[in-house]
């Protein structure tokens, strides 16, 4: 189990790192401003945990590994606000009517994971974890709303991207839930690596949708001119 760990951290990492060099190198970054320091947040996160495995108490780990855990979730709760505020500016109709979906999806979003957490085994000594629960709701929620309006298609593919680790968080949650409390290790265990292996589906997709803008060169002067006489 430890050598496939290791394998798909470091495919991670490598399609993290690759990704992001795409979306500085092709000027894609500025689209969605915060995605980049979301995914360099992870390449951070990934190797500090792996570095450290070895090195501090199960405590000091698990402590560390909470606390990024928190930042993450607040890192994609950022990002769901740029993606909310990016859609709200993309529709035709008043602002003020455009951006009443927003506190509506956050609230949903927070029903959502609330009521399905409620539903879970309770007595799972591996509980839901409720911040990936919302965010998982939220995105997905976001990605309804955005087929509203007219998005670039990165913002488009960011947003499907995001909501389909999401949709796969929710499930993986609350399947580990439900093994747990049922002591099933292999099933825990298959439910986990599954959740990985979409992770590294959603960034290849990303990888294959990082496509710079084209646009059409502008004619010269003379070329938009009368031709040159023979």
């Amino acid at each position: 189990m430890a050598i496939a760990q290791t394998t798909l951290l470091a495919i991670g990492l490598a399609l993290q790192i690759r990704l992001l060099f795409l979306l500085f190198s092709r000027r894609m970054a500025s689209q969605v401003i915060l995605f980049p320091v979301l995914l360099f947040f992870y390449v951070l996160r990934s190797s500090l945990l792996f570095g450290l495995f070895h090195h501090i108490s199960r405590t000091a780990y698990a402590t560390l590994y909470s606390g990024l855990s928190l930042l993450d979730i607040l890192l994609q709760i950022a990002v769901a606000i740029e993606l909310s505020l990016t859609i709200l500016r993309s529709g035709s109709k008043s602002l003020l009517s455009r951006s009443l979906p927003i506190p509506l999806i956050f609230l949903l979003a927070a029903a959502f994971a609330l009521a399905l957490a409620a539903v879970l085994p309770s007595h799972s000594p591996v509980p839901a974890d409720r911040g990936v629960l919302f965010t998982g709701f939220l995105f997905l929620l976001l990605l309804a709303w955005s087929f509203s309006v007219r998005l670039t298609p990165w913002r488009r593919s960011v947003l499907i991207g995001l909501a389909a680790i999401g949709g796969s968080g929710i499930l993986s949650q609350s399947a580990k839930a439900i093994a747990a409390s049922h002591h099933n290790a292999h099933l825990f265990s298959l439910w986990s690596y599954g959740n990985a292996g979409a992770y590294l589906i959603v960034l290849l997709f990303w990888v294959f949708c990082c496509k710079p803008v084209t646009t059409t060169p502008a004619l010269s002067v003379q070329s938009a001119g009368s031709p040159k006489a023979a």
